[in-house]
């Protein structure tokens, strides 16, 4: 059997769908291996021992850990030192303290690039082995489930990245995403103040229609919400 652990700016939360159990743990000045690794084993006391038994998980990472930037390299040489460097440039990340991890696009004209905190990655690794559970994949959450929605639009469109708790409560920082024909092309990230919860959330509409317009999608192009780890696309 397999968890899901989602981490926030704030928290650790580890779900055992198959048991409908969730673990949440607020991340102290212990730090994030010991609330990892106090969710895991938690959740791995309550499971029962055989065939059902927990022997890995998978991580999801908030906007708060990662990066994610479209690349363009028509031309460019040598990626392996190319995408370090962009990513100081346009993501003002010192790459050696992440993981950047790059896919080509079909075209081979630009690459998705994804950066996760260097630190907190040793830290969710060392959590699994103190857990003594495989880790079979530490990825931004916002990458996962795009990878995961088989019907994200194939013509161009925009998918609305926040993050909150629940439904209705956004945190400041935003993703957007341009995609088409199943791929990411562009990308944005910003801090847009979150509205009051009775009130339409004015500047982010405004931004996802200059980010549209930047992409030369039109105002009728679909655009896809998600508000994680509450929900998923919409």
């Amino acid at each position: 059997m397999k968890v899901q652990v989602f981490v926030t700016g704030t928290h650790v939360i580890v779900q055992d769908a198959a048991r409908q159990r969730e673990e949440i743990r607020t991340v102290g000045e212990s730090g994030w291996r010991y609330a990892m690794a106090e969710a895991l084993s938690s959740t791995l006391s309550a499971a029962p021992i055989g065939r059902f038994s927990i022997v890995s998980g998978s991580v999801l990472l908030g906007l708060a850990h990662t990066r994610l930037g479209v690349a363009r390299v028509e031309g460019a040489k040598g990626l392996a030192a190319y995408v370090p460097a962009w990513c100081e440039q346009v993501l003002h990340v010192k790459a050696s303290d992440q993981v950047v991890r790059w896919r080509e696009s079909a075209d081979r004209q630009s690459v998705l690039v994804s950066c996760i905190d260097r630190h907190l990655a040793e830290e969710v690794v060392g959590a699994f082995a103190q857990a003594k559970i495989k880790l079979a994949s530490c990825l931004p959450a916002v990458l996962a489930v795009f990878d995961r929605a088989a019907d994200v639009a194939s013509r161009a469109g925009t998918i609305v990245w926040t993050e909150g708790s629940k439904p209705g409560d956004r945190a400041a920082a935003v993703q957007l995403l341009h995609v088409e024909s199943r791929e990411i092309r562009g990308a944005w990230r910003g801090w847009i103040q979150s509205p009051d919860p009775v009130q339409a959330d004015v500047e982010l509409d405004a931004a996802i229609a200059r980010f549209g317009a930047h992409h030369g999608v039109g105002a009728n192009s679909p655009v896809r919400r998600g508000h994680w780890p509450a929900e998923s696309l919409a």
